[in-house]
């Protein structure tokens, strides 16, 4: 994060980032409101500095290295002697988004330099941007964006600029002094500076300008009575520590965002004198803002956002509820520089081991198995040096030349610097990964290829066979790369959870952990005067989601190195199998799009109906086909045929604070859901009326053909039903039980128990489904639960397949729970071992934010899931029974909820299996946790 701003009420946080987006927070609670997402482009076109929020909210606006790519700019002739040559000028852009809709309102072009800055006047009325080199300053109007003013003069980079409350503007440069303009814009005075500034404030009463400093541990106040020429006052700061940036409340008090080599703070100031000290994160200030509660709202680079209370006292809403500080981390990617010792890769470069985590012990992912685990150090490691071919690579350790054999070698551009190397075990080839690219020298120290990384590489590592290998990247990426030709041949992220992976291949075809499909997506331009779009790959999982396309690539290699027969002019798209689906134009099949334009985020809600206002945007030749309205994820109304544009509807929302969301759907894919929480102020009535429980439990242990007979499935089916229904006068004012076993679990009944679960469910009551027993996969990854009478032959007509499922799950109003234990039967150690099928697909599906259903799987992507006579169960429903029954209990509370009842079965899987089996849990993002069960 590289800047953050508030609206002058303090309802809002926006925060601009490096990673090419600006962020909506709710300020009270530090929900996440809304993605403001700009035109960006390679490199770091669309990377933004700057942002700022107008007075009322409404319009958020941000800039940095944004729009140079494309905005119309002069050009200026360059004579250096007698040659004369002409070089572009380049004009950036300012974006301002509608906070309302995420729609981008207005494109500005007309800034010389990238943007470090911007503040709105205090009325409203006048846009002010910081420019770097030394442009100055530029004053816009904010409503159509005209330029007003132009303010030079400047000797360097303007760094920070700052309104006063009656319109006065402040602004610091590098090079060295503090310029004042009165309200007109015309300069009033200047001030120089001790040395390079970080920031500016106006004190409430405009009697004072305060200066911090980026080098300097200190802080310059500047007393402007007499504004040619104001009286100074120099306060040092704590050894070691330095004020970056500054910032006053209503009353007077000043507060200093700062750090030193182990932490940030924020710093309260009192009579001059630094009085308390509030930790703020672990990332470098990036930005504070004193809002009107006495509340200070901060931002790091690490990134955090968060909000820290001075006083140390719990704020009260208008609503009378209670607030208090916050701190929100994002999921940062952990490849520190140091891992590229530990980097490894098997000599078929189908496994690797991604880093270190402990004495002699990595983590690894293994891409036939699609499993991360954790083991003792057992692959091949990157080393600079081949003993047996003589050869040795330097420069590469942060140089900026590389060497063979002590011989520098003319290979690393201008600000090149090397990062990692390998040498190939049979000494034809040189690996070496750069802050730019990944390059492959010969033995001789030539060029064969040289191909440009998304990030710097921080570990490269060559295949024993010689025909891949990987590059890890500082995006958290893994890289593998065909060392022909440096081709892309696959791509993994594996997010710091260390649980949830996803990989893909150049075309898009995907494989991913359960959970993980939000990890990636196509960014995608719509012009330069609209904001850009983001899909997730989960839009498309029709298409993409193609576990069987993953391991081709690899295999085909192996095949080539087997036969012998390799092309010469191999191309990267001979890597895909001749029977892979056609890229897919995105352009010609993306979701609509939708968002809500009445009510805002956080607003307050009295009535139990409202007016939802919502805009769609439909793709060309694809109109939406159908909306549907969500509330904490389950649906409400399906709405068909609504046209493009704007649309309303009157939607009944409970006596409680919620979330509402809109789906818009074409004959392709859902949209990204739009959502707003909002706030319940009315008066709540309160409903005796407890929720009835509607329990399906199938579990087919006898099969028609013996071949398949399992041990445990029926107990297992019958012991989950036996433990909710004893919820009845619980939780719950009913519970009512279909329970299909063995003979009576055929592909009608099992259809016919799905249906009642649809049709009696209302909105207020909880449906759970249990499965256990065979699960399948058809050679393109579909999932099928396998009826008593299955026949692996007809998969269509004898099971029930993932669509069939989730159409159920994707219509039941009130809360879906999902138990997914499906198996195949066999023996692991003494024990009965239940399927390496891939049921990620249909838990991806199921999961979603369109479909809404809590899933609880019992074992992770390809595990085996086991059973044991000694349980007397699988473990899975081991463990899950005695969840249910008081053991998930884990505070006491008489409260079994989804995630205490996750926790439990983890832990207590983990035990019974001796670490083989590893449940997993996927809740959606919409759906809140809630209570499931409650110990006697």
């Amino acid at each position: 994060v590289r800047n953050i701003s508030s609206d002058a009420d303090g309802r809002y946080l926006l925060t601009a980032s490096e990673d090419k987006t600006a962020r909506l927070w709710d300020a009270r609670t530090g929900n996440a409101l809304r993605v403001f997402r700009p035109p960006i482009g390679p490199g770091n076109e669309g990377c933004l500095y700057a942002c700022a929020l107008s007075p009322d909210g409404s319009t958020a606006a941000a800039g940095g290295f944004t729009g140079a790519s494309w905005n119309k700019a002069d050009s200026t002739t360059v004579t250096v002697g007698n040659w004369t040559g002409y070089s572009r000028q380049l004009k950036y852009s300012i974006y301002l988004f509608s906070t309302a809709t995420g729609d981008l309102l207005l494109n500005i072009p007309d800034a010389d330099a990238e943007i470090l800055d911007l503040a709105y006047s205090p009325d409203g009325v006048y846009l002010a941007a910081a420019l770097s080199d030394n442009k100055g300053v530029r004053i816009f109007k904010a409503d159509n964006g005209m330029q007003m003013r132009n303010l030079i003069g400047y000797g360097g980079t303007v760094r920070k600029i700052g309104f006063s409350k009656s319109g006065q503007l402040a602004s610091v440069a590098d090079d060295g002094y503090l310029r004042l303009y009165d309200k007109s814009f015309r300069i009033v005075g200047t001030q120089p500076l001790e040395s390079k500034p970080a920031d500016v404030a106006f004190s409430p009463d405009e009697s004072t300008i305060v200066v911090s400093y980026a080098e300097k541990n200190r802080i310059s106040l500047f007393y402007t009575a007499d504004l040619e020429h104001p009286k100074t006052l120099t306060l040092p700061m704590s050894s070691g520590k330095s004020a970056v940036y500054v910032a006053y409340a209503s009353d007077g008090s000043l507060f200093t965002g700062e750090y030193d080599e182990r932490k940030s703070c924020i710093a309260t100031w009192k009579n001059n004198w630094r009085s308390k000290e509030i930790s703020a994160g672990a990332g470098r200030i990036a930005g504070i803002r004193v809002l009107p509660d006495g509340s200070v709202a901060f931002a790091t680079t690490y990134p955090e956002v968060g909000r820290v209370l001075p006083d140390n006292r719990i704020r009260i809403d208008r609503e009378g509820k209670e607030y208090g500080p916050y701190l929100l981390t994002a999921d940062m990617t952990d490849r520190p520089r140091y891992q590229r010792e530990f980097f490894q890769l098997s000599d078929d470069g189908s496994k690797l081991g991604l880093m270190s985590v402990g004495f002699n012990s990595m983590l690894f992912f293994s891409i036939p198995d699609r499993e991360l685990t954790t083991g003792p150090s057992s692959l091949p490691k990157a080393v600079d040096a081949n003993r047996e071919h003589k050869l040795r690579i330097g420069g590469w350790k942060g140089g900026r030349t590389l060497s063979l054999n002590s011989k520098d070698l003319q290979v690393l551009d201008k600000d090149e610097i090397g990062q990692c190397a390998d040498v190939a075990k049979d000494g034809k080839y040189i690996l070496a990964g750069t802050n730019r690219h990944v390059i492959c020298l010969d033995n001789r120290g030539e060029v064969v290829w040289k191909q440009k990384q998304t990030d710097e590489c921080t570990a490269v590592k060559i295949a024993g066979n010689g025909q891949s290998a990987v590059a890890a990247l500082a995006d958290g990426t893994y890289v593998w790369l065909d060392m022909k030709e440096g081709a892309r041949i696959l791509t993994l992220f594996v997010h710091p959870d260390r649980k949830r992976w996803i990989l893909w291949t150049p075309a898009g075809y995907y494989d991913c952990s359960a959970g993980a499909e939000d990890l990636i997506g196509w960014n995608m331009n719509q012009g330069s005067d609209k904001a850009a779009a983001f899909f997730p790959v989960a839009r498309f999982r029709n298409t993409f989601y193609r576990p069987d396309l993953i391991d081709r690539p690899l295999d085909m290699q192996y095949a080539r190195l087997e036969t012998g027969n390799r092309p010469k002019t191999e191309t990267p798209a001979q890597y895909m199998p001749t029977d892979a689906p056609q890229k897919m134009n995105l352009a010609e099949a993306l979701p609509p799009e939708v968002s809500i334009v009445t009510p805002q985020p956080e607003s307050s809600v009295k009535t139990n109906r409202i007016t939802l206002r919502y805009h769609i945007r439909n793709t060309e030749n694809l109109p939406a086909e159908s909306v549907k309205i969500l509330i904490d994820g389950r649906p409400v109304q399906l709405l068909p045929s609504v046209p493009a544009g704007a649309n309303e509807v009157s939607v009944e929302v409970p006596e409680r604070d919620c979330e509402i969301s809109v789906i818009a759907k074409n004959k392709i894919a859902a949209s990204t859901p739009a959502s707003v929480r909002l706030k319940w102020t009315g008066t709540s009535v309160e409903n005796i009326m407890k929720p009835k429980l509607y329990v399906l439990a199938v579990g087919i242990s006898k099969y028609n053909n013996k071949d398949f007979a399992l041990q445990y499935a029926a107990k297992d089916a019958g012991d989950f039903a036996g433990a909710l229904a004893k919820q009845k006068g619980l939780l719950y004012g009913d519970v009512s039980v279909k329970l299909l076993t063995d003979n009576t679990g055929n592909r009608a009944n099992i259809m016919g128990g799905l249906e009642w679960i649809q049709r009696e469910t209302t909105s207020r009551d909880v449906a759970m489904i249990f499965f256990a027993g065979h699960g399948v996969n058809d050679n393109t990854g579909n999932f099928f639960y396998m009826p008593a009478e299955a026949d692996p032959e007809r998969l269509w007509s004898t099971c029930i397949n993932s669509a069939e499922i989730k159409q159920i799950v994707s219509s039941v109003a009130g809360k879906v729970v999902m138990f997914m234990d499906a198996c195949h039967s066999g023996n692991v150690m003494g024990k009965s071992r239940r399927s390496a099928f891939d049921i990620n697909g249909l838990v991806n599906e199921l999961s979603s934010v369109e479909n809404g259903a809590v899933v609880f799987t019992s074992s992770t992507g390809r595990q085996y899931s086991l059973e044991d006579p000694a349980w007397n169960n699988g473990a899975f429903t081991k463990a899950l029974v005695e969840g249910l029954e008081g053991k998930a209990d884990l505070f006491n509370r008489r409260s079994i909820t989804v995630k205490t009842l996750d926790v439990y079965i983890a832990q207590r899987v983990k035990e019974l299996t001796g670490g083989l089996q590893a449940p997993t849990t996927i809740v959606p993002e919409s759906i809140p946790d809630f209570p499931i069960a409650v110990s006697k």
